[in-house]
């Protein structure tokens, strides 16, 4: 799997110990940060 994946795994694993008020800035960081690698994926196969 990709790196991304596993840390977001993670990350979603931790926010489940964490309290419902860090867990909304954490989700909207992590799906950022997954849209930022789709896009990125989605750049360099339209390049090749």
């Amino acid at each position: 799997m990709d790196i991304i994946h596993d840390t977001s795994r993670q990350l979603a694993a931790t926010a489940a110990l964490m309290e419902p008020h860090m867990l909304v800035p954490l989700a909207a960081l992590l799906a950022a940060a997954g849209l930022g690698a789709w896009l990125r994926r989605r750049r360099k196969g339209d390049r090749a």
